[in-house]
């Protein structure tokens, strides 16, 4: 649906015109006596001149926030995972299974078919589930039916049934099969709850999107729905929970990148903070951070301090940047590895290091500062270990910031020894904003 066709539409669809996957999901509709269907391109106007591109846009921005309630409120969801594309369908001829006819001594006839039963073959690491969209889009739905090429597969909170009426459950796929998704997270144990939601993130730091700008917003229902159920606020990646005893907004922040490199998107929607990994392009995992054996520091002022539970950041339009207050640390020596750039090692050229970090130059000029998010309780051969972010001062705001001291940036994270750190000021009063 395009601005231009907008009435068209509106005074009836010939079910005929549309793509083939289209005509196919009304098929599956109409055989289940439903009478609405959901297609995003048909009910949200799409792009179709450079002056329809204002009405689409809005159109989009409006609608883009409530596809939690589009999902979460449909009777199920079809997932065609077959569909090559809009035009090629998904309910489509199969070949015949392959089977051998045995009897048992009593002369009763059963038969063995070729195991077509590949849920994780065939959905789990299908290309339609590779899509950052889709990820929301199945955690939200009360139920789904995957097509495949080979068969289709029902998928809600009571476990994946196969054609072959095979049932499978696993913790990872019901934690999205939920059918009240994320109520079932709240029967779990702290550790585990805070495994599968960074699980969920890094899952979804790996799926591709058209535009990548959308990494907050093709995820954002998703985060409210898990935030409501944990009783918890934020935004961008990071809880923080009502309760003091949990560890969501210290370890939330410590992520880093699971690849070469992480990319700066330029152009996002909103002010999505450096420290958070929506800011960038590329995969990321957290820190293995001991469970028992870290001391958070719990003078980190939280952008998300005096939120109401459940309320998003970036919901709230007159917030202004979400900065993290923080003492600054100067960094006086780093064990070689034990710092993670999130713009990777860097590349050559013409002789010169461009990009990345530069652990030895960074220390020969005294420009190496990190945030203290955490400390080991029990200290190693080499002593106390600090979780800490690493940052880089982006300007000294002074009056501008009203008193807050110099402005600065994450450059990545890493894991050093307590003894390598000094205060910035020497005098422990150095207060920085992390934007």
């Amino acid at each position: 649906m395009t601005k231009d066709n907008l009435q068209q539409i509106t005074s009836g669809i010939e079910i005929a015109e549309l793509p083939k996957t289209f005509q196919d999901a009304v098929t599956v509709t109409r055989a289940l006596g439903l009478k609405y269907l959901w297609i995003d391109s048909l009910c949200i106007i799409q792009k179709s001149s450079a002056a329809g591109d204002a009405e689409s846009a809005q159109d989009w921005a409006r609608e883009s926030k409530l596809m939690d309630q589009v999902f979460s409120q449909a009777y199920f969801t079809i997932a065609a995972g077959c569909a090559e594309h809009r035009f090629d369908g998904f309910l489509k001829h199969r070949a015949a299974r392959e089977f051998v006819t045995m009897s048992t001594d009593d002369k009763e006839q059963f038969h063995v078919c070729e195991i077509i039963d590949k849920f994780d073959a065939e959905v789990e690491q299908g290309e339609l589930n590779q899509r950052g969209w889709v990820l929301q889009e199945r955690a939200l739905s009360r139920r789904t039916v995957h097509f495949t090429a080979t068969q289709s597969y029902w998928e809600c909170g009571d476990g994946i049934l196969c054609e072959t009426f095979t049932k499978t459950t696993n913790r990872k796929a019901s934690f999205l099969s939920d059918s009240n998704f994320p109520l079932a997270v709240q029967a779990y144990k702290e550790g585990m709850t805070l495994q599968l939601h960074q699980n969920l993130y890094e899952r979804y730091s790996t799926l591709a999107l058209s535009f990548p700008t959308d990494r907050p917003r093709a995820i954002a229902g998703l985060e409210r729905r898990l935030m409501k159920a944990l009783h918890s606020k934020g935004g961008y990646g990071v809880f923080q929970s009502s309760t003091r005893n949990q560890d969501f907004f210290h370890r939330g922040l410590l992520w880093q990148r699971a690849g070469k490199e992480l990319k700066r998107l330029d152009g996002i929607e909103g002010s999505v903070p450096t420290w958070s990994w929506m800011a960038y392009e590329g995969e990321i995992r957290y820190m293995n951070v001991p469970f028992l054996d870290i001391e958070k520091n719990r003078d980190i002022g939280s952008p998300f301090e005096d939120l109401e539970e459940g309320v998003v950041h970036s919901d709230l339009v007159d917030r202004g940047p979400a900065e993290l207050r923080a003492r600054v640390w100067r960094v006086r020596e780093v064990v070689k590895g034990r710092v993670i750039w999130d713009e990777g090692e860097g590349v050559q050229k013409k002789g010169k290091k461009v990009g990345g970090g530069d652990e030895n130059q960074n220390l020969k000029n005294g420009r190496m500062w990190c945030v203290i998010v955490g400390k080991s309780v029990k200290p190693r051969d080499e002593g106390r270990i600090a979780y800490v972010i690493m940052v880089g001062p982006v300007t000294d705001l002074g009056k501008d910031n009203q008193g807050k001291g110099k402005l600065y940036q994450r450059r990545g994270v890493g894991y050093l020894n307590v003894d390598d750190l000094e205060d910035e000021d020497g005098g422990g009063q150095e207060i920085g904003s992390i934007r």
